[in-house]
């Protein structure tokens, strides 16, 4: 069975067509509940949360580092549930997170097509315009954070497996297409994305036990071991390293940890 992320323009109403598709294959759906799992896990508000996925990025946030934790938290929670396979995941970023696992259909909601057909001459009122006005802002608005926090734009097609205008075509038609979508061979959990999911849900959760103090680290796992990649100088070394590694043990899950300690200015 596959996991499924259904990501969308603003404006596009997508927790109900989301409902629907796990009830027609009989999964769970999230959405605000990977929200409220976070802020009880990790001792955060909501509001933060929430606050970090859906404001534009500051200037001042790529030194202090307070929106990267907050993101991190989501994305270890987000990846923790979705191991649990049959899950349809409604909600920001998740197509990022989970990009390269092969079992996890990525859909997109698209409104741009519907836009581009609608008549030239057709009367528009003026509450509408500003509508869209506020629409296209808030899409910028998106582009840019997708393109500050992951270096991707969110409207890059390549992102996702399957990209749908149910303007168009109807919400039951996108519903159908979605199913039959989760049903093909290529979408299919196997012990190999079984074993990638769980890899990368088990560095989110390192990253997330590392991010308060040490927010430099990089963090990569496979099968258990984790590896630990930053830099120090000479005299702050041992103390790092030591710190690093012990509360990357902390994690539950991790077997083994390795340390590529660099010496010199930290990353940035």
């Amino acid at each position: 069975m596959a996991g499924i992320t259904i990501s969308k323009d603003s404006g596009i109403q997508n927790q109900h067509l989301a409902a629907l598709v796990a009830e027609h294959l009989g999964y769970s759906c999230l959405a605000e509940e990977v929200i409220s799992e976070a802020a009880k896990t990790y001792r955060v508000s909501e509001d933060k949360l929430k606050r970090a996925l859906h404001d534009p990025p500051g200037l001042l946030e790529r030194f202090t580092y307070t929106r990267d934790r907050l993101l991190t938290y989501i994305e270890a929670t987000l990846l923790n549930q979705m191991q649990q396979d049959k899950v349809v995941y409604c909600g920001l970023a998740g197509h990022f997170y989970l990009n390269g696992v092969p079992h996890v259909l990525k859909v997109r909601l698209n409104s741009a097509l519907e836009d581009c057909n609608r008549p030239v001459r057709q009367p528009v009122a003026a509450d509408q315009v500003r509508g869209q006005a506020l629409e296209a802002k808030d899409q910028e608005e998106r582009r840019r954070w997708s393109r500050r926090i992951f270096g991707k734009d969110n409207h890059d097609l390549s992102l996702y497996d399957l990209v749908l205008n149910p303007g168009k075509m109807g919400q039951e038609e996108a519903v159908e297409m979605i199913c039959q979508a989760a049903k093909l061979a290529e979408h299919q959990y196997t012990p190999q994305s079984q074993r990638l999911l769980k890899d990368l849900a088990l560095a989110a959760k390192v990253r997330a036990k590392l991010m308060e103090n040490h927010p430099n680290v990089k963090v990569w796992a496979q099968d258990g071991v984790i590896t630990l990649d930053t830099r120090a100088n000479g005299t702050s070394a041992p103390r790092i390293l030591g710190i690093i590694v012990g509360l990357a043990k902390e994690v539950e899950g991790v077997t083994e940890v390795q340390v590529k300690m660099h010496l010199g200015a930290l990353y940035h």
